[in-house]
């Protein structure tokens, strides 16, 4: 169905769902992300060298904590991490012992073995996704009941045309 009117801002919402097909569209994006973030950090576990690591720093940014971690890779070098993953309250303090997990070929490709260095964003974007996708699909079953203009015209209720 065309558009029956030019929309704007006051009109309210188009003829069409749009809006769960939106949703959808982004739902569908972030669990694609999702999955490609699942996947790099399975690749990542699946070769990575371990070493202790020692923080040595609490970077502080707007009230979030940062750990920035010393690590010794396979051949002695010495490396600086600074944990991608914060948290107020701090979850780690200075001097603490910490795993390190790193790439053999490339040791500034590291991350610290924990919940949230290897796998927040994972989670975080799959729920994203997941409870976009749920309400997408919830504005589309809903829509007649939601939104009046999405009513077909010229069905006969049950009780008004009589049978």
């Amino acid at each position: 169905m065309p558009f029956s009117k030019e929309w704007s801002w006051t009109s309210g919402p188009l003829p069409q769902p749009w809006h769960s097909l939106l949703l959808a569209i982004v739902s569908v994006g972030l669990m694609f992300l999702s999955a490609r973030s699942y996947v790099g950090t399975r690749d990542f576990l699946d070769s990575a060298a371990r070493a202790d690591g020692r923080v040595v720093k609490m970077r502080n940014a707007g009230g979030v904590h940062y750990p920035v971690v010393s690590f010794s890779d396979s051949s002695g070098t010495v490396h600086i991490l600074e944990s991608a993953t914060g948290t107020n309250p701090p979850a780690y303090q200075l001097g603490d012992s910490v795993i390190v997990l790193y790439s053999p070929s490339k040791p500034v490709d590291a991350r610290i073995q924990g919940f949230g260095d290897l796998w927040f964003r994972t989670v975080l974007q799959s729920g994203i996704g997941l409870a976009l996708g749920i309400v997408s699909v919830l504005l589309w079953i809903f829509r007649r009941s939601l939104f009046p203009q999405y009513r077909k015209e010229g069905r006969s209720r049950k009780g008004k045309s009589g049978h």
